[in-house]
């Protein structure tokens, strides 16, 4: 993240190792999120409420006659602040009455009602390196003017959020959720994340952060279980790559493994390469961080992550299609006629499942529940196939079910860890030392 000034000079970047929201096509360039819109402006009266009409002072003068350059150029500089001047937004919140800022968040935030809020700039700079720089490190928003309100402007930013951070920097605790992360919860927390991360604010969320991240999957999503494993539509799967950056920026390392092996599971794979989830009742389909910020190589390691358990698997019963191949077939079995019914009518149930022909890890493109299924149906379908008794059939087919099951039990058990990136390991370390989530290793 960069904080630049008007003369465009760059501050000290606040490390936050995102990237902003993406399609896979425009993944691979790493582009950091960007800076911090800031605006900054006087207002010639103490009530921020615009007036009715246009503001007369910023209508322009009438052309000087018989007047020089250097005049002109006196005149026009005399009248730029109220050229500047625009109206607060109307609604209201005085985080401190007796403040003696006033920030106008959310006018250019999609979906929001913008808000004035007046604060003390004093409770701002203490927790915050961006906003101390920004009001008392010689930028254009740290003159505060002689007369009238000191005003700055954050229009990218979320009024909620700030409603948030505000109360908590006046400690205002009150107005601070206090139940668990659930439905719209998540769009709030995920806000107050990205906003957090914006402005070196993480430390503020440490007497709530345990709270936050104790994300609860069957909340977020529809929950999988052993016998039905579920399906992911559009809106879940943007919820949870909520969720995954809520637990990156709070510093939870366990939910966020977990959260990367839920999203591996659930993730589709198309022709470019990229990760979405199955397409919801109006046709359309969520791609992964298209819509949300993607944490440090996180697509990486849910692409990485997939693959591993696709190929694991798959692994039985390529190998009991493999060992049926007829110039192999006759090191293993005795009659032919037997291996070729075997192989028959395993090749028959594969395709009638939609794994034949053969699918590896890099081509399979359903989700990891869907080849879950898959897999069990295959194994149902021979062991109940009353035309075949053959028992080597049955036992291979017996097996494949207790690996599937096996496989699907270790998931659900949260036995199936991804491998981080040393970079992501760093980076939750880091945040879960601020926000009070850290637990060193034992041993």
């Amino acid at each position: 993240m960069e904080l630049r000034n008007r003369t465009g000079s760059l501050a000290q970047p606040s490390a936050s190792g995102t990237k902003r929201p993406r399609s896979r096509s425009a993944s691979e360039s790493g582009s950091e999120r960007p800076a911090p819109a800031l605006r900054t402006e006087t207002t010639a009266d103490t009530d921020p409420a615009p007036g009715p009409g246009p503001d007369p002072d910023s209508a322009p003068a009438p052309a000087a006659q018989g007047r020089g350059p250097e005049a002109e150029s006196e005149e026009a500089e005399i009248q730029a602040p109220a050229q500047v001047h625009q109206a607060l937004p109307e609604r209201r919140f005085d985080i401190d009455p007796d403040g003696d800022l006033l920030l106008a968040i959310g006018e250019e935030y999609q979906g929001a009602t913008p808000a004035t809020f007046r604060a003390d700039s004093r409770a701002l700079t203490r927790p915050s390196t961006v906003f101390r720089q920004m009001l008392h490190g010689g930028f254009a928003e740290s003159h505060r003017p002689a007369r009238g309100d000191w005003v700055i402007r954050l229009p990218e930013d979320s009024p909620s959020t700030f409603y948030i951070l505000l109360s908590i920097f006046h400690t205002q605790f009150d107005k601070v959720p206090q139940d668990e992360l659930k439905g719209s919860r998540i769009q709030l927390i995920y806000d107050l994340a990205i906003t957090t991360d914006k402005y070196d604010l993480t430390h503020c969320l440490r007497p709530w952060a345990h709270l936050w991240s104790a994300l609860r999957l069957q909340q977020a999503t529809e929950l999988n279980n052993r016998k039905q494993p579920g399906a992911h539509n559009a809106s879940s799967y943007v919820a949870l790559q909520k969720c995954l950056w809520i637990t990156w920026e709070l510093g939870n390392l366990a939910e966020f493994e977990r959260i990367i092996v839920e999203l591996a599971w659930c993730s589709r794979l198309d022709d470019n390469g990229s990760l979405w989830s199955p397409a919801t009742a109006h046709g359309t389909k969520a791609v992964l961080f298209n819509e949300s910020f993607e944490p440090e190589e996180a697509f990486e390691t849910i692409h990485a992550t997939r693959q591993k358990v696709v190929s694991r698997l798959l692994t039985p019963l390529l190998s009991w299609v493999e060992s049926l191949i007829p110039d192999v077939a006759h090191e293993l079995h005795s009659e032919t006629s037997s291996v070729d019914a075997m192989l028959g009518a395993t090749l028959r149930s594969m395709k009638k499942f939609r794994l034949w022909p053969m699918p590896n890890r890099d081509t399979y493109a359903g989700t990891v529940y869907q080849l879950v299924a898959a897999l069990r149906a295959v194994s149902k379908s021979l062991s109940n196939d009353q035309q075949h008794h053959y028992s080597q059939l049955n036992v291979k087919m017996s097996d494949l079910s207790r690996h599937v099951d096996g496989i699907l039990r270790d998931k659900i058990d949260n036995n199936l860890r991804p491998v981080l990136q040393a970079c992501q390991v760093e980076h939750l370390e880091a945040r879960g030392k601020r926000t009070g989530l850290y637990r060193p290793a034992v041993g």
